[in-house]
């Protein structure tokens, strides 16, 4: 199991990423918009496998971009939470 400090760093590295994306560009307009985002951060993650660099900081950043594009479309194009996150 990973240590609790270092998952809520990296949500707040998930947070700051998504306030500074917001800043520079608008919501996701669509699904495909979106997807095609993900994608990208996806494939630079999958460089550093590739090359071996998973370890590095430019790996981590990347897993960071990728989550909070996720993150985004999860929140601007679909919106909804988990059952155990609604209220009554």
């Amino acid at each position: 199991m990973v240590d609790e400090n270092k998952i809520n760093g990296f949500l707040l590295d998930i947070e700051h990423e998504y306030t500074k994306a917001r800043k520079k560009h608008p919501p996701m307009h669509s699904a495909h918009e979106g997807i095609s985002v993900i994608r990208e951060e996806f494939e630079e993650l999958w460089d550093h496998v590739k090359a071996d660099t998973a370890h590095t900081d430019a790996a981590y950043t990347e897993a960071v971009h990728l989550a909070t594009m996720a993150m985004a479309f999860a929140l601007e194009i679909n919106g909804k939470l988990m059952d155990y996150q609604k209220t009554e």
